[in-house]
């Protein structure tokens, strides 16, 4: 294994830990709940909005990556807590590209 893939490794298993022992949980919110009944609605075919929520940045809209996403876990009958889980996986799956990234930008080696 070279150097670069295991500072990756490195990367995703401190970033997953930290976020897996330090992240308080968040309670549902309003719009969260609002979007897991619209969630729950497209899961059992009935109306599904093609614009999404509102962004709470410049009133954008998000389009319907976060209620497909819902719609996922509703169909999976997955609990709540796994969107956490799955944030979670998806941010250190990022991190463990900076090291790589920074290779190929040309930033000084890890030894």
């Amino acid at each position: 294994m070279t150097p670069g893939w295991r500072a990756s490794l490195a990367y995703f298993a401190g970033t997953w830990a930290l976020l897996a022992s330090f992240r308080a949980h968040a309670p549902v919110h309003l719009d969260t709940a609002r979007d897991l009944l619209i969630a729950r609605d497209c899961a059992l075919g009935g109306p599904c909005p093609g614009a999404g929520p509102r962004s709470s940045f410049g009133g954008l809209m998000q389009g319907t990556t976060w209620s497909r996403l819902l719609e996922l876990r509703e169909h999976l009958g997955w609990d709540l807590a796994a969107i956490e889980r799955v944030a979670d996986l998806l941010v250190a799956c990022a991190a463990a590209l900076v090291p790589l990234v920074a290779r190929r930008l040309g930033a000084p080696r890890m030894r």
